[in-house]
């Protein structure tokens, strides 16, 4: 096969479309190869083929992105020849000499058409690999990709990895000419044949103006008729400046990479313009007077346009004024065409839909206030139904009870033995300190919902303060034998309200009291969180399911009947300590497990 030149046309092809490859693509195939080449140093008994298919393939990548830096990865010891070259070259830089030529010749990427590739390990440390392919040089109908080319690789493994010695490519030896790497003299000789080409019409046409001339006087005696069309034309176009305008939209025209062509006097004025600043919009990008959350969605409806495929309907953009301030805008497209059918510009009328948007956003917040008053509401219905169903029931059962037995002491005081009337007294005694907690808690949670409450946070002793508690519940722990104990340090401090806190320890222990079983304990202990104290109350008690624990702490949930004598629990009092909890800037929480008791945590800033 005849070869031409010293020029080469490495087959350092891609096996995919390198067109769009930019040069960080480049960068990036040049470090892989990089890498390729030193790391498979030494693995080439084990993955010979595999290894050297990939350095080949990216060799290609680089090669078909005119990358010249390839050439590093040549062996000294480096030879070969080129597709169009009559000599065998020797040195290194002669063969980089030659691929800066091929790359100066066609500097944009080119792509090959891989048609197969074969790989052979011919000894420990050399690897030949070769592959057949079609040339696609970025050039329309070259001849190259109608023709097949080869090309051999030569791999050596050196010193500090694997390198090319070796590069001999083949396309067919008709096609390149003298002083050529590429087949390109067929296109200069195309191009004076179009050359004659033109001159024979140059003749023609001199012959057609020669008729043409002979049809003048014909023309003038339709001249007059064509005046009279121009001027109905200059009358239309009148029309139409009026149309526009009196309209009260902004009507512009863009080409079809996005520059502005036409910009009415009140699409300037919308945008902040005056109607002298009309010049400042033509041939500046349409993306300029949009602002950027909205440049995605311009360059979708763009690009569905021109392709027909956008919908006839109103779109909205956030726009930007001469001033960077922004406004809505809704915009209506159309396409406009050639005699062809061919698109050659968009049209676009566009409003200024800021008062409406201003509008609907203050419909949308009016709607969410409605739907957190009804929320707000709801909670307030369901407080007041709490609020009602523990007067109605909760408070008035046990001035039932005081009642009833205090009706029968004064009935049958004489006939009542000493034990009876303790009994009575005793039952009259607990009903009356149970009334009195349940209308401390609705006064203080009633206080807390129209902030009635004062908040006054103080330096506490912790110890103290559950100590207080304490005393007062001890009478009631005693008569069910339980033991109440404190494992808190007489150091540990906390900010707290006075009144807040001994609420919420006092429900919590006598609750504790309440549904802990003859004989039990109830411990309340502190721990140090570092910015909080976390406070328990702990007991031994009955305990509660999963579906009890969930009702605890809400108001708009009825208690069922819990504890160990069917003791009534109405919830109010974790309600207030959940509120007081919190009013701290804490949290409160239970855990707990059927029979073996429950746990209630809250914490507290410290000092």
């Amino acid at each position: 096969m005849k070869e031409k030149n010293q020029k080469s046309i490495d087959a350092d092809l891609l096996q995919h479309d390198t067109e769009e490859r930019k040069n960080s693509e480049s960068a990036g195939s040049e470090a892989k190869f990089r890498t390729l080449f030193d790391s498979t140093a030494g693995e080439l008994i084990q993955n010979d083929e595999k290894n050297i298919r990939q350095l080949f393939d990216d060799y290609l990548q680089m090669y078909a992105s005119r990358d010249d830096r390839l050439t590093k990865y040549f062996s000294e010891n480096f030879s070969g020849f080129t597709g169009g070259g009559d000599f065998l070259v020797k040195d290194k830089e002669q063969w980089v000499a030659i691929t800066r030529q091929d790359f100066d010749q066609v500097k944009d990427p080119i792509r090959i058409e891989l048609k197969d590739v074969a790989i052979q390990s011919l000894a420990d440390t050399i690897a030949v690999a070769t592959g057949f392919f079609i040339i696609h040089l970025p050039i329309k109908d070259h001849i190259l990709s109608r023709e097949t080319a080869r090309l051999v690789l030569i791999f050596s493994k050196e010193s500090d990895g694997w390198k090319i010695s070796h590069s001999s490519i083949s396309i067919p030896y008709y096609l390149v000419r003298e002083g050529e790497i590429y087949p390109m003299k067929e296109l200069v000789e195309r191009n004076q044949h179009l050359e004659d080409l033109v001159a024979e019409r140059t003749i023609q046409l001199s012959k057609a103006n020669d008729d043409l001339q002979k049809t003048n006087e014909e023309l003038a005696r339709t001249n007059a008729e064509h005046m009279q069309a121009v001027e109905a034309l200059q009358q239309s176009n009148q029309k139409l400046e009026a149309i526009i305008s009196a309209t009260p939209d902004g009507i512009g025209m863009i080409s079809l990479d996005g520059k502005m062509q036409f910009v009415s006097d009140k699409l300037a004025e919308m945008n902040g313009y005056s109607i002298e600043q009309i010049d400042e919009f033509i041939g500046k990008p349409v993306f300029g007077f949009i602002d950027p959350s909205s440049h995605k969605l311009l360059s979708d409806n763009i690009r569905k346009l021109i392709a027909g495929e956008a919908e006839n309907k109103l779109t909205e953009y956030l726009a930007v004024k001469k001033d960077n301030s922004r406004f809505y805008i809704d915009v209506n497209s159309t396409v406009l065409v050639d005699s062809t059918g061919k698109p050659k510009s968009i049209l676009f009328v566009e409003r200024d839909i800021t008062e409406r948007k201003l509008t609907e956003d203050k419909l949308r917040n009016y709607r969410q206030h409605l739907e957190e008053s009804e929320k707000e509401l709801k909670q307030l219905n369901s407080s007041k139904d709490k609020l009602l169903s523990i007067i109605g029931h909760d408070l008035k059962n046990p001035f039932q009870i005081i009642s009833s037995f205090a009706e029968m002491l004064k009935e049958d005081f004489i006939e009542l033995s000493e034990e009876e009337k303790r009994k009575y007294v005793d039952i009259i005694c607990q009903s009356s300190k149970s009334a009195h907690r349940l209308l401390d808690n609705l006064l203080n949670w009633a206080q807390s919902q129209t902030g009635g409450i004062n908040f006054l946070l103080e330096s506490l002793q912790l110890k103290k303060i559950v100590d207080n508690s304490i005393d007062v519940l001890i009478a009631q722990a005693k008569n069910k034998n339980i033991e109440l104990d404190t494992e808190i340090n007489e150091v540990t401090t906390v900010m707290a309200d006075t009144n807040m806190l001994d609420t919420i320890l006092r429900n919590l222990i006598s609750n504790a009291i309440k549904f802990t079983n003859n004989g039990g304990t109830v411990k309340v202990s502190a721990d140090d969180t570092g910015e909080m104290v976390l406070v328990k109350v702990s007991d031994n008690g009955i305990g509660l399911s999963k579906v009890d624990l969930e009702k605890l702490f809400r108001i708009d949930v009825k208690n069922s009947d819990i504890g160990d004598s069917r003791e009534k629990g109405t919830g109010l009092g974790l309600i207030l300590c959940k509120e007081f909890a919190e009013k701290h800037n804490g949290k409160i929480w239970a855990e707990s497990e059927v029979g073996k008791g429950s746990t209630f945590s809250f914490t507290l800033p410290k000092n």
